[in-house]
């Protein structure tokens, strides 16, 4: 199907903890695929979007976080909180995901278990028991504090909680 300049490839229908949304793919007539979200009322949620669409201090965020990786999909978010960017980056086959703010700050980064302390490694593994991790982003906070973000799987639900940087737990999310 024919929308403007661009050709419908599909829209998929996702449900994420209930919540209905729409990824659709488009290909535009140079051939370059592009995909958007929209929640189940309509709003935009998220744009692919190159690093030549991006503004100027984003931009060098993202290029300074990627480094010597290779940069993947950048999507540009749309939320209550405002506008964040959040970008893919692979390194030695490894591939990571980060979110910029929109004024270029550094906002989270994905980490894996192995590179938290030992205290914060047994918080999470308590707290998922026999379940799985999905992610864990290191979430940063005023004057160079940080916690960390875990979704996960337990007992057939998603679940995410946060653990402190000393591995305090900090309690469940919605």
């Amino acid at each position: 199907t024919k929308a403007g300049d661009s050709f419908l490839a599909s829209i998929q229908r996702t449900s994420d903890a209930g919540k209905i949304s729409y990824e659709v793919e488009m290909t535009t007539k140079a051939g370059a695929v592009r995909t958007f979200t929209v929640s189940a009322d309509g709003k935009l949620e998220s744009e692919q979007v190159t690093v030549d669409e991006i503004p100027a201090e984003v931009r060098k965020t993202i290029e300074a976080q990627a480094g010597a990786g290779q940069l993947g999909e950048i999507l540009r978010n749309f939320d209550a909180g405002g506008i964040t960017y959040e970008a893919d980056k692979n390194l030695n086959g490894e591939k990571r995901s980060f979110v910029v703010t929109e004024g270029g700050h550094l906002q989270s980064v994905q980490v894996f278990l192995s590179e938290l302390s030992p205290d914060a490694q047994n918080t999470i593994k308590t707290r998922i028991g026999s379940g799985k991790i999905i992610e864990i982003d290191k979430v940063f906070g005023k004057k160079n504090t940080f916690s960390f973000e875990i979704e996960g799987r337990k007992d057939g639900k998603v679940i995410s909680f946060d653990v402190g940087q000393k591995g305090a737990f900090l309690g469940m999310n919605d």
